[in-house]
C-alpha cells in the first residue's frame, strides 16, 4: 500500500512567541490533501500525534508503526515533517517538537538521524522491518544538514538487504533557513 505520515509543530511553549508558526497547519494539510487526494491512493497514518507532539510521544509511536506486521515489503512510505530544525554542535539536525527546550536536543528534540533507526531494523534482527521504499520530505531549516546522514544510514542497510528505494528530499540547504509553506507549495 501507500503510507502517508504527515508531521507538523506550529507551536513551541519554550520558545518566543515570534517563533510560533500557525501557518504550518495549513501545510501541513495541503500535503495531506495532496497525497490523499491529489495524487490520490495514500491512506494517512498517526494522525492523532500530527500536529505538535512531544518528542517522546512521536518516538514512541514512529517505531511502534514501522515495527508493525501490518508493514509490508512492496508498501511505499512518505513522511514529511515541518517546523523548526537547529543543528546540534555534532551537527546533527534535530528536528524541534512541541515540548523543546533550548539546548536540549536529545530529550526534547528528533534527531533525524533515528528516522533511519525507526526504518531500520536492528542487525541481528530475527524479523527485520518490512519497510523498503521510503520518501522522506523534510520541511525545515538546515535540512540539508540532515539529509547526508540519513541518506548514508539507509544506503547503507538497503544494500545489505533485497532491493527498495529512499529518496530525502530537503527544504534548504546545510547552513540555509527554509521559508514557511515554499517547498509544500512547489511540491502541489
Amino acid at each position: 500500500g501507500h503510507h502517508l505520515i504527515a508531521i507538523a509543530t506550529t507551536a513551541w511553549p519554550n520558545l518566543p512567541p515570534h517563533e510560533a508558526r500557525p501557518e504550518l497547519s495549513g501545510v501541513l494539510a495541503d500535503i495531506v490533501k495532496l497525497f490523499t487526494q491529489t495524487i490520490g491512493g495514500y491512506q494517512r497514518h498517526l494522525e492523532a500525534v500530527s500536529e505538535n507532539a512531544p518528542a517522546q510521544v512521536l518516538r514512541e509511536k514512529l517505531d511502534d508503526w514501522f515495527v508493525d506486521d501490518a508493514r509490508d515489503a512492496s508498501d511505499w512510505i512518505v513522511f514529511y515533517y515541518t517546523g523548526h530544525a537547529e543543528l546540534a554542535a555534532s551537527d546533527s539536525l534535530y528536528l524541534l517538537t512541541h515540548d523543546y527546550k533550548p539546548g536540549k536536543y536529545v530529550s526534547t528534540a528528533l534527531s533525524l538521524k533515528q528516522f533511519a533507526d525507526f526504518v531500520l531494523p536492528p542487525r541481528d534482527a530475527a524479523r527485520p522491518r518490512a519497510v523498503r521504499n521510503v520518501l522522506a520530505i523534510v520541511d525545515t531549516c538546515y535540512a540539508g544538514a540532515g539529509a547526508p546522514d540519513l541518506v548514508g544510514q539507509l544506503s547503507e542497510s538497503f544494500r545489505r538487504t533485497s532491493g527498495g528505494a529512499f529518496y530525502v528530499l530537503g527544504a534548504a540547504l546545510a547552513r540555509e533557513t527554509a521559508q514557511s509553506g515554499a517547498l509544500a507549495a512547489a511540491l502541489i
